[in-house]
């Protein structure tokens, strides 16, 4: 199946559930064996999963074993039989000196039960409003981002299908010269899992895992985090399905632009990573002991790490704040002289971290040349305007979430005034900070703080929408539980009866999603269509020109490389067909053969040395034509003079011509 054959959205419906069960099922497993049950087992479970499989593929790389089912099944018994054996140990040594966790079940077993069917509907509402937005905007399931990345992601997950190679070591083969090189690969290593299963393209796999990243494993995350911080409550789990489903920046923005699906993957699992660390600090919350919470935090690191180095960064200030919070409040609790020890330990740790840390992100600051480079340097606007987008959560045009910001403004008085919500409301200042940093100010200075991101507005945006969403869930779920505690009062403690129940907390969240607009629909849609349905001069490839491409792959014979001028959509030959591409993406250029082909392959009859390198590099087929990707390109597309330009009169011969685009044999040559 290939992009030029258009699949829809219920021809997809297997490989939806077929993602659904490769995210939930190895992680849940592994979860069940170690002790966790339950909504919280999966809402971490995808995090645990994308840790077996993004390091598995690593392993299997490293022994010398193709990334295919049979590998992704021996990592799924490794990683419970891990689990398994941790269970067993935590309970014979652990468990009866661990008083946390009879309290943590103790005292979890009755909030969670009133929550746990909400959680679930929460999760629904949740999927329903983003599901509808993506769709709607993302008509089939094969259609993909009209963006520059586009090909590389894809391409990516095609490279590896073929070389059975899905190692984040390898992570950036398909585009570099030597087929290997580092690239956090989770989204892509995911992707290729379902491929396997399935048998589906790239693309329908990528859009798919997309959609799931964002319907399921987001809200779940969102959902789990905010309550264990604003509390377990029906009013508190719908109304965090509702706000993470409420805001344009993330999920919905990376629907669509750079294309930034492993930064969207590594976004989504943030939230249920925190819940790990925050049920490890407050068992008596989480109904899950401290060691299970500990395991199972430190195991989702490294999943979080290779989905986006970006968001563990996000990860580790943020577990700092709900760490340093909890070290706060134990020794405000503690007696005078337990008191003062706390304190001057306090003090030494926060001193000694600090320099730690200090001293760490200036080394890796001062390496970090190139991620410092990118992006124009330069503020986008005036201070006060980056200041008022970054509250009321809008960027580069998009609408202005006014009602969404008074929830949050409601939610973070909630936050400051309830323990163990302080760390979400630092984190929250703490990305707003840094979105006026680089929408604001950006300079060489303030990008020694924001370069993890890549000085890149959009990014810092959806950071934003990380803590907003758990601070408006606590907002928006506040009428519902100071209804629910005054009609207890009134009925001496007793629990409400189910109809008033789901009624306190089903009514501000229907109320905020009717006077929002089905959550904001119509500026979620209107926001990301344009990268799906952008202009004639910003669409990269189009059903047509894929049919091309498709037609003319069945023109040439079963070996060589291609040239194409990568700015012409003549890459994505690759996708369609498996081809191999002199310049797979627009980022290939490099210095040697590639430079010199790029310059002067229409010489290559005259010239011995360019005949020399297009031999090297197995060059048998050149196409041109096509249409360049926006006039802001051009200087790029112009820099491709040598294939652009061949010609019969340079001994080049047409095979074939479909749509705008030409394909040419290469002529006999001498070295």
């Amino acid at each position: 199946m290939s992009p030029a054959e258009p699949t829809t959205w219920f021809a997809a419906l297997p490989v939806i559930l077929a993602t659904i069960a490769v995210l939930l099922l190895p992680g849940g497993l592994a979860l069940r064996l170690l002790g966790v049950r339950g909504f919280l087992a999966v809402a971490w479970a995808p995090v645990v999963t994308t840790t077996v499989i993004s390091c598995g593929a690593v392993l299997a790389t490293l022994v010398g074993v193709h990334w295919s089912v049979p590998a992704f099944l021996a990592c799924v018994l490794l990683a419970c039989g891990l689990a398994w054996g941790l269970s067993r140990g935590l309970r014979r040594w652990t468990e009866p000196k661990d008083s946390a966790a009879d309290s943590a079940k103790g005292s979890a077993k009755g909030s969670a039960k009133g929550s746990a069917a909400a959680s679930w509907l929460g999760l629904a509402i949740a999927a329903a409003l983003i599901a509808v937005v993506y769709v709607s905007v993302i008509r089939t399931a094969s259609a993909f981002p009209q963006q520059p990345d586009t090909i590389y992601h894809l391409g990516t997950i095609r490279w590896m299908l073929s070389t059975g190679d899905a190692s984040s070591l390898h992570g950036n083969g398909f585009s570099s010269v030597t087929g290997g090189g580092f690239y956090p690969a989770a989204f892509h290593g995911i992707a290729v899992t379902v491929c396997q299963l399935t048998g589906t393209s790239a693309v329908v796999a990528a859009s798919v895992l997309a959609l799931v990243s964002s319907a399921l494993v987001w809200p779940a995350g969102v959902i789990v985090l905010a309550r264990l911080v604003a509390g377990a409550s029906r009013s508190t789990a719908i109304a965090a399905g509702v706000t993470s489903a409420s805001f344009v920046a993330f999920p919905t923005w990376l629907f669509g632009y750079g294309v930034l699906w492993p930064l969207l993957l590594g976004l989504a699992l943030v939230p249920a990573a925190l819940a790990a660390l925050v049920a490890f600090l407050r068992p008596e919350r989480a109904g899950v002991s401290r060691a299970r919470a500990a395991i199972t935090f430190l195991v989702m690191l490294p999943g979080v790490a290779l989905a986006h180095p970006g968001a563990l960064i996000l990860i580790l200030p943020m577990a700092a704040m709900a760490v340093g919070e909890r070290v706060v409040e134990g020794a405000v609790t503690a007696g005078r002289a337990g008191r003062v020890r706390a304190c001057a330990l306090l003090v030494a740790a926060l001193v000694a971290g600090l320099a730690l840390l200090a001293a760490a992100w200036a080394v890796l600051t001062t390496r970090a040349t190139g991620l410092r480079a990118s992006n124009p340097l330069g503020s986008e606007e005036a201070v006060r305007h980056a200041a008022l987008e970054a509250v009321t959560f809008a960027s580069r045009g998009g609408p202005h979430l006014r009602v969404l910001t008074a929830v949050v403004a409601l939610g973070l008085v909630v936050l400051l005034a309830r323990r163990g919500g302080r760390w979400v409301v630092g984190s929250l200042l703490m990305t707003w900070a840094l979105y006026v940093l680089i929408a604001g100010y950006d300079t060489q200075r303030t990008r020694w703080f924001t370069w993890p991101w890549y000085n890149n507005t959009p990014r810092f945006a959806a950071l934003v929408v990380i803590p907003a969403a758990v601070v408006a869930a606590a907002g928006l779920s506040l009428p519902g539980r100071w209804w629910t505690a005054r009609r207890r009062r009134r009925r001496d403690g007793a629990d409400l009866r189910w109809p008033e129940a789901w009624v306190a907390a089903l009514l501000a969240p229907a109320v905020f999603v009717l006077v929002t607009g089905g959550a904001y629909l119509s500026a979620d849609q209107g926001f990301i269509e344009r990268y799906f349905r952008p202009s004639v001069d910003r669409t990269w490839a189009s059903p047509e020109e894929l049919a091309a491409l498709r037609s003319l792959a069945g023109r040439m014979g079963p070996d060589g490389v291609v040239a194409a001028n990568p700015w012409d959509g003549a890459t994505y030959l690759s996708l369609v067909s498996g081809r191999r591409l002199l310049l797979p993406t627009e980022k290939s250029l490099a210095a040697g053969d590639r430079a010199l082909l790029a310059s002067d392959l229409a010489a290559a009859a005259s010239r011995p040395d360019v005949c020399a390198a297009m031999k090297r590099q197995d060059v048998r087929y050149v196409i041109t034509g096509g249409r360049p990707w926006a006039k802001l390109s051009e200087s790029a597309w112009k820099s491709y003079p040598g294939i652009d330009s061949v010609s019969t009169d340079g001994g080049f011969r047409v095979v074939a011509k479909e749509g705008p685009f030409t394909l040419w044999s290469v002529p006999d040559c001498a070295t």
